[in-house]
């Protein structure tokens, strides 16, 4: 599934935004390499180089380090001499994007300072209270359409004082107190303005459904757009986004994980969260696989989607009587009524014979062919509606998706049903679509959507993600390329566009909060059990793993009084790097300074201070220490308690009660894992550490993962 996502953000109808994607025009961090895209030399690519800063360059100004990152380059160059640096990083990164060849690239290692150069990549784009007044989001991400009613400043303040960004629309078109700064870090250099064709939204439906008030959690803050489809350019985008001191950063993007000193967006955005900027990014769109998760460094929040319990429901009436939901963006005038004949060709993905009137039943084949297209061919044919059935990895999420022809969609299971029915009914089996409209509070809600990423992370050491999910199925928001102006999208990019403006309210609330205490609240106040009271499913219809799940579904009315948050300064994330075996070049790499581990010393990923606990036991004892701040009532006494583990899992807490007697008191316990089972076999447990208050209303869950090796 594509992870380009629609989306709304900040303010205005249903209980969510997303980021924007957008488009923009400029430079001051100066892409110098326009012509140079146009080169003669088609051997010619941008690179990111790495490099160690010297100790008279770490606090050099922009200038003298731009000048400094020229000296890396050839001289003379070998092809038509247009400039060939693309960007000159400041903050996000140590070291620079230009234009070279492969021997150029070689020839630069023997220069001192250098550390390692890979070529660019694309970058795949995977409620109505005016919260986060005065809060500043940093969006990256593919275009913006900034004429959109979304984007009305609607008696907004001017921006904080402390902004220091800008905006490079090109007239007519201009920022105001809301889209405060538009910048464009993409390919097609400075003069490009590519706008996109989504945005926020404003009190609207699509075909009659789902219509409302559209609002995102924190519809005060003001917006800061950076547009970016290369490694290279998200780099110069968080660089900037930095510089101009936003409070938050929605990140839609993902790159292929990986070990992370080759990862940009782990670099770049370990750079914005040491500067105090929270960040949320999407988990990626290629679940229900195990270890597909992407963006998973620990100091990021790292976001899945799932459903919601609003649904466009259609009731479909067999012939035999049993009736089965479905869902569709078509209203009741423009389904057909009265019984249709069934028909079930062999597929749908070329042009059909003898369906004309029929309701036709197709498989959904997301990789192969898209539902637009399977209506297409059943419209030419002469069918009066499709039926889309989910294939068995999508099988109860249903993704709607805008045709010309009435479609329903189903899940994998009533598919089947209905399949058995056709085949049993011998040429005379019929359905009645009967459109009911939009419905609320559908069961079981929410569960994981079946395209969200999913744990355990290959790069990270263990370390559980996702850490959160939230609703990115059928989300509505503005699309210049659909006749109502709107359409419904679905991604992990939705869900983490959400978990920013929560951040953004969090940071309004709690000035002084750190980007691991905001990440801390909003896992450890959590559900883990749907709107019916069980465990959270996924797309089987089972519970949903940890892997899948994280923490659990966000609730955005307790975040803001977590009671006990884990904290986590910078310098931990560096000791983790040195925790993961990473050589002193690829430490310093990310860092983006020297390290000397030896000296600083190593933290393994499971003593990181992080609100989950995720172990790996080979024989023996495992014991990790956690560090809770009191962030509720000056005097708090809470007990600890393990549930849902196994039997054959022992799990000792250490101490078992903490006693605070002032606000901002820190304690700390001990979590020790023994297994008194048989073979392990790699098999993975589950359960969950529950901090209860004895004199406030504050429960505390931090999640347990043991795999037994």
């Amino acid at each position: 599934m594509a992870e380009k996502m629609i989306v709304f953000l900040l303010l205005v109808s249903l209980p969510f935004f997303f980021c924007p994607i957008l488009a923009l025009g400029g430079d001051r961090l100066m892409p110098v390499s326009v012509e140079a895209r146009n080169s003669t030399d088609s051997r010619l690519e941008t690179y990111i180089v790495h490099v160690r800063k010297p100790e008279h360059m770490l606090s050099a100004g922009r200038e003298e380090l731009e000048s400094w990152h020229k000296s890396f380059l050839p001289s003379p160059p070998s092809d038509s001499g247009a400039p060939r640096l693309v960007y000159s990083y400041e903050r996000a990164l140590s070291g620079f994007a230009a234009r070279l060849t492969p021997e150029e690239v070689a020839d630069m290692e023997a220069k001192e300072g250098f550390l390692f150069a890979y070529p660019d990549e694309p970058l795949a784009a995977e409620t109505t209270w005016r919260y986060g007044m005065g809060m500043i989001v940093g969006v990256i991400d593919s275009g913006i359409n900034p004429d959109h009613v979304s984007f009305g400043d609607n008696l907004f303040p001017d921006p904080p004082e402390r902004w220091k960004g800008r905006c490079d629309l090109n007239a007519p078109r201009k920022c105001n107190k809301k889209l405060i700064g538009v910048r464009n870090f993409d390919s097609e250099g400075p003069q490009a303005e590519a706008l996109d064709v989504t945005g926020n939204i404003v009190n609207v439906s699509f075909n009659g459904l789902a219509d409302g008030i559209a609002a995102g959690a924190a519809p005060g803050g003001h917006l800061s757009i950076y547009r970016a489809s290369m490694a290279s350019g998200l780099v110069a985008a968080i660089d900037e986004a930095i510089r101009d001191r936003v409070d938050v950063i929605c990140l839609a993007m993902t790159l292929p994980t990986g070990e992370f000193h080759r990862n940009d967006i782990a670099i770049a955005t370990l750079s914005a969260v040491e500067s105090g900027i929270f960040v949320s990014c999407a988990a990626g769109n290629r679940g229900p696989h195990r270890g597909s998760v992407r963006n998973d460094a620990p100091w990021v929040l790292t976001v899945g989607a799932g459903t919601m319990d609003r649904a466009l429901r259609v009731i479909l009436h067999l012939g035999d009587g049993e009736k089965y939901e479905g869902e569709s963006l078509h209203n009741a005038t423009m389904i057909p009524t009265g019984s249709l004949r069934l028909a079930h060709p062999s597929s749908c993905s070329s042009p059909l014979k003898g369906v004309v009137g029929t309701a036709v039943l197709c498989r959904s084949q997301p990789a192969a062919i898209s539902p637009a297209r399977q209506a297409w061919h059943v419209m030419e044919a002469g069918g009066a509606a499709m039926i889309l059935m989910n294939d068995h990895l999508n099988g109860s999420t249903i993704v709607l998706a805008d045709t010309a022809l009435p479609t329903v969609a189903i899940t994998y299971r009533d598919g089947q049903q209905l399949v058995s029915y056709f085949e049993s009914a011998r040429g005379s089996a019929t359905v009645e679509l009967l459109p009911m409209g939009t419905t609320y509070q559908a069961a079981p809600t929410p569960t994981v959507a079946s395209f969200s990423g999913r744990g355990p992370s290959s790069a990270n050491g263990g370390i559980l993600k996702p850490d959160i999910i939230v609703s990115g199925v059928n989300i509505l928001g503005p699309a210049l390329s659909s006749n109502t102006g709107f359409a419904f999208s679905s991604g992990t990019s939705a869900s983490a566009a959400i978990l920013t403006s929560i951040a953004a309210m969090m940071r309004k609330n709690h000035t002084e909060w750190s980007p691991a205490v905001i990440r801390s609240a909003i896992m450890t106040s959590s559900d883990y059990l749907d709107n019916e009271m069980n465990p959270i499913r996924d797309e089987t219809g089972g519970a949903a793993s940890a892997f899948t799940l994280g923490a659990g579904h966000v609730k955005p009315h307790m975040v803001n009084d977590p009671g006990l948050v884990y904290d986590i300064v910078p310098e931990d994330y560096l000791r983790y790097l040195c925790g993961l075996g990473y050589t002193q070049m690829q430490v310093e790499a990310v860092a983006r300074r020297g390290v000397d581990c030896e000296s600083l010393g190593s933290l393994l990923p499971e003593q990181l201070n992080y609100p989950s606990i995720a172990v790996t036991l080979r024989g023996g004892r495992t014991t990790v220490t956690r560090t809770v701040r009191n962030e509720g009532p000056e005097a708090s006494f809470y007990r600890g308690q393990v549930v849902g583990m196994p039997a054959d899992v022992v799990v000792e807490v250490n101490p078992s009660e903490l006693n605070f007697r002032e606000k901002g008191e820190y304690q700390s316990f001990t979590v020790t894992f023994f297994y008194g089972g048989g073979a392990g076999g790699n098999q993975v447990y589950e359960g969950n550490l529950i901090w209860s208050a004895a004199t406030s209303i504050h429960t505390v869950r931090t999640p347990l993962v043991v795999t037994v090796a």
